[in-house]
């Protein structure tokens, strides 16, 4: 948060919004998976009760989710997005495992999912130009995180497809 005064874009707020944004969102995230995540997998027991993977993971997709808009939001929005990174992150799980995909590091759950979420709250939360405050020209804002989402993902995986079609060939 401190290095935010030497940016080349100045933020609307200063270092000590965007560390408890981001402190609060991370918290929640983290809280958020570890506690729903072992029931929608199906994963409690009286022995395996909490998991330290889905805490770091849920911390990790917290600040993810927030990042994007720490600035520019409110402490009880800081806390809706870190919990929703949360679910994104459980989502993500559920999804990978269904499709078999393995990911040891949860490195997609943490990134992709939280990323997508992390770029539909500055859409939605963002003080001047978020969605749910109705400022002008709110709904292209949105419609920009919504494009951006799709180009990121065009991006990646077609790049990584070749990179990996390549390393295959090799």
């Amino acid at each position: 948060g401190g290095s935010t005064n030497d940016m080349f874009v100045p933020r609307t707020n200063g270092p000590a919004k965007i560390i408890m944004n981001s402190v609060i969102g991370g918290s929640f995230g983290g809280c958020m998976a570890v506690f729903v995540k072992p029931h929608i997998l199906g994963t409690y027991s009286f022995v395996n009760r909490y998991d330290t993977v889905a805490l770091c993971s849920g911390i990790l997709v917290g600040l993810v989710a927030v990042t994007g808009c720490c600035d520019r939001v409110e402490p009880w929005a800081a806390f809706i997005i870190g919990g929703v990174g949360g679910l994104f992150y459980i989502l993500g799980c559920f999804i990978l495992e269904k499709l078999h995909i393995d990911d040891p590091v949860e490195a997609v759950q943490v990134h992709m999912f939280g990323g997508i979420w992390g770029t539909l709250a500055v859409g939605l939360f963002d003080n001047e130009k978020g969605l749910f405050y109705g400022g002008p020209g709110c709904g292209t804002f949105f419609g920009n995180q919504v494009l951006a989402i799709v180009c990121v993902i065009g991006w990646v995986g077609g790049t990584s497809s070749v990179i990996f079609y390549t390393l295959k060939r090799l």
